[in-house]
């Protein structure tokens, strides 16, 4: 019966924890403005999806390694623009590179998830028109 009582206690805690983060991004997001091209880094935004990204890596199970980062400024953001073979890569790769405060380039519907694409929209996501090359294009102005 105690073992029963324990079992409960973990899984209260955890649907606490997954209420309370829903809850978090939830109100988070109502503070973004979706037309507007933010310029500087929100650290608030910036911790929430490296908090995703490090809770999506431990259940995923993932192992990260990383090669060929000593290439990469140590004073510098970055911009990651790369093909993934799961929904799942970005977010372990926003992770991994967190220390870089990567912002992505995404496609256009991602951004309409409901309030995570206002996440990352505030977290400096760009999104990209990969129907038009020519729209393709302003994305990656942006980011240089």
């Amino acid at each position: 019966m105690i073992v029963l009582y324990i079992l409960l206690g973990i899984l209260g805690l955890f649907l606490t924890f997954v209420l309370w983060f829903f809850l978090t991004a939830v109100i988070l997001s109502l503070f973004v403005k979706m037309d507007k091209d933010y310029e500087s880094d929100s650290k608030i935004y910036r911790w929430f999806i490296n908090v995703t990204g490090a809770i999506v890596t431990f259940f995923s199970g993932s192992k990260i390694v990383i090669t060929g980062a000593e290439k990469l400024p140590d004073t510098k953001r970055i911009v990651l623009v790369s093909n993934h073979v799961s929904n799942f890569d970005p977010i372990i790769g926003w992770y991994a590179f967190r220390r870089y405060q990567p912002s992505f380039i995404s496609k256009e519907a991602n951004f309409h998830i409901p309030w995570f694409g206002r996440i990352i929209h505030r977290s400096l996501f760009m999104p990209i028109d990969r129907e038009n090359p020519l729209n393709a294009i302003r994305p990656m102005r942006h980011a240089i």
